[in-house]
């Protein structure tokens, strides 16, 4: 009898250690799902993230970095109420003459107030772009860095055309169209009348067109391979002056000044270049993460639990044990 008593009890002992090891065993493996969030909200997007994965955007990523705009562009962007359009040039668009040479010499302020030109204040769609006409937009930069600084929006010939004033871009590439960000890829850099003026219509001579400056490779110009760029400040280059043309003393040419532009409302930013070197910079960085999560990859950890069908599957085993024995 008493040794009936003690294999029933050593049997019992034996069935709850195997039902909390596999219990913990079944916990560990159970997968994780991410913490919930709630109804209705969404991460912000991540701005370097979306140019570093859309590709050609090197150059562009590096100035915000290095001007600390790119913080400003994601702060904005956090907003869901308001979000924020940005036009990002590809690599190539800052190697086109005369864009390289004129972004040679501008100073932190005004290499800023371009870069802010680049995006809209608010969340507007591709589809809202294309219902534009001649429709006279402020730009980020319009509310921060004085003056003007509007584009001019169009649907050209199933196009979306940016208008500065001075130069047209175009937009060929769709990065990002979900609210509140939307990003979009430009075929050039946009020029505000704002820095660089309006422009000039070419001068005729007589003895044929002047030759053009030899360019020389842009401080900030990346290599095909580079997947980011470092963040040393782009405009540090002194400008090349041209040559002068060599039109005939006896018949001077014509005058080439443009009719000044309407003066802005309050004071345009200077275009001539520092007269000393730029201060190293203090902005804020902008820098992407080191490694970044895959498309549809899962983060996060749910609570430990268990399989209700295992720990039935348990108890019904620990009566079985506990009527043989």
């Amino acid at each position: 009898m008493e040794r009936s008593a003690l294999m029933r009890g050593s049997g019992l002992l034996l069935i709850g250690i195997i039902m909390i090891a596999m219990a913990s065993t079944t916990t560990r493996a159970q997968p994780q799902a991410p913490a919930s969030m709630p109804p209705g909200a969404a991460p912000p997007p991540n701005i370097t993230q979306i140019l570093v994965y859309g590709g050609d955007f090197s150059i562009f990523i590096n100035l915000l970095m290095s001007s600390g705009v790119g913080a400003k562009f994601q702060m904005q962007a956090d907003n869901p109420d308001v979000g924020i359009s940005i036009f990002a040039p590809k690599d190539i668009a800052f190697t086109k003459e005369p864009t390289a040479t004129l972004l040679r010499d501008l100073t932190p302020q005004q290499l800023e107030a371009l870069l802010e030109y680049h995006a809209l204040p608010n969340w507007q769609s591709l589809a809202v772009l294309q219902q534009k006409i001649n429709s006279v937009t402020p730009t980020f930069a319009t509310y921060s860095a004085g003056g003007e600084f509007k584009l001019t929006i169009s649907m050209v010939l199933g196009q979306v055309q940016l208008d500065t004033g001075r130069n047209v871009a175009l937009i060929t590439s769709t990065r990002y169209d979900t609210k509140p960000l939307s990003v979009y890829g430009l075929d050039d850099v946009l020029l505000p009348v704002d820095i660089f003026g309006p422009a000039a219509a070419p001068a005729p001579t007589a003895g044929g067109p002047s030759p053009a400056p030899a360019s020389s490779p842009l401080p900030w110009s990346a290599p095909p391979s580079a997947s980011l760029p470092s963040a040393e400040a782009p405009y540090a280059a002194p400008l090349s002056s041209a040559p002068p043309s060599s039109a005939p003393e006896s018949s001077p040419a014509p005058s080439s000044v443009a009719p000044p532009s309407e003066a802005p409302s309050s004071a345009p930013l200077s275009s001539a270049p520092p007269s000393s070197a730029p201060a190293s910079s203090s902005s804020p960085s902008f820098e992407a993460p080191a490694s970044a999560p895959s498309p549809g990859q899962e983060v996060g950890f749910a609570p430990k639990s268990s399989s209700p069908t295992t720990l039935i599957s348990l108890f019904l085993l620990s009566i079985l044990l506990f009527r043989l024995f």
